[in-house]
């Protein structure tokens, strides 16, 4: 592979033997980049039965795909993981690594950044780039509801984690052959770590609001944790995730996973409906990138208001059955 003084790497965790889908929103990152500074996006995969993988990679035209495929790295593994990046990162010198701001990936993150002894800007949602310099501005929400810009100038590589949703998927085009280089894992030193016992988690079958094409979302106008079940029979009726906002997962009424907004998850939804929800900016700024809300809310003056595409003027506990009835 030839090698630019301005690659950027993309590290692509895997979701069993498949790519998550998180991950392959880097490519619109990272391309917003090079398309001005030259150079090259390169894709790496650790794992073990990777060809899925691979292939799934292929058809967002890498510019080279990296791959270790061995079975110590089946599960993730903070050292496993950092270590074997790092050796990859030492041989081929990117100027930028990103990586999915999901929990592996913020884990990875800032341990790797630490070896590297270099910069990292979390929970990036927007870009820019200097051409000449290659210097790259991370946008990242601030307290306060303002955006901060981060700049790593002295030091390489620059890194950064990207929220899962606040760029688009490329669109893929067909399974195409790619420069795939081949790498070991004889750089990787055993964890140091002994595993005494492994407990699985149950597996969540729920659609994630980070996939989902449609969410319903509810906050504090739902009244109860009880109030969420219209919501979710809706999201069932039109196959879609349920949302929430940071008010009621402070209040216990949802899972955290449900989080949509600047200290959750940002979301790109072709539909979005907001049941009970007033739209303070923090939750509106996870889903600014909707292609359609659609508010229900009795406050005619709510910011949600102002924001929707279609607004239906009621009490939420009332519209919201009649509402699934009519789909129904």
């Amino acid at each position: 592979m030839k090698t630019t003084n301005r690659d950027i790497f993309l590290f692509m965790e895997l979701a069993g033997s498949d790519v998550r889908g998180s991950s392959l929103e880097l490519f619109t990152a990272a391309r917003s980049v090079t398309e001005k500074t030259g150079g090259q996006v390169i894709a790496v995969i650790l794992g073990s039965g990777t060809d899925a993988a691979v292939q799934t990679v292929s058809r967002y035209a890498p510019d080279a795909v990296i791959r270790i495929d061995d079975e110590q790295f089946s599960d993730y593994s903070n050292r496993r993981f950092t270590n074997a990046l790092y050796a990859l990162i030492q041989k081929y010198s990117p100027d930028a690594v990103m990586i999915s701001a999901t929990r592996n990936g913020k884990d990875l993150a800032s341990r790797l950044a630490r070896r590297l002894a270099t910069g990292i800007t979390a929970n990036c949602c927007e870009l820019s780039v200097e051409s000449e310099s290659g210097l790259i501005a991370w946008n990242m929400p601030a307290p306060g509801g303002i955006m901060a810009t981060i700049l790593c100038s002295d030091t390489r590589p620059q890194m950064g984690t990207i929220c899962p949703g606040a760029f688009s998927r490329p669109v893929p085009g067909e399974v195409r052959a790619v420069e795939l280089l081949e790498e070991t894992s004889d750089a990787v030193s055993d964890d140091a770590i002994r595993l005494v016992r492994r407990v699985a988690n149950p597996i969540d079958n729920e659609l994630s609001i980070t996939e989902a094409d449609i969410i319903v979302g509810g906050g504090r106008g739902l009244g109860s944790a009880d109030g969420f079940a219209p919501v979710r029979e809706l999201a069932a009726v039109l196959g879609g995730a349920v949302g929430a906002t940071r008010s009621v997962v402070d209040a216990g009424w949802i899972d955290p996973k449900h989080l949509i907004g600047q200290t959750g998850k940002l979301v790109r939804p072709k539909l979005y409906i907001a049941c009970g929800i007033s739209g303070a900016l923090q939750h509106m700024v996870g889903v600014s990138e909707a292609q359609c809300i659609v508010a229900i809310n009795r406050d005619v003056s709510a910011p949600i208001v102002a924001a929707a595409d279609y607004v239906i003027v009621g009490d939420v506990k009332t519209i919201l059955p009649a509402l699934i009835d009519a789909l129904k």
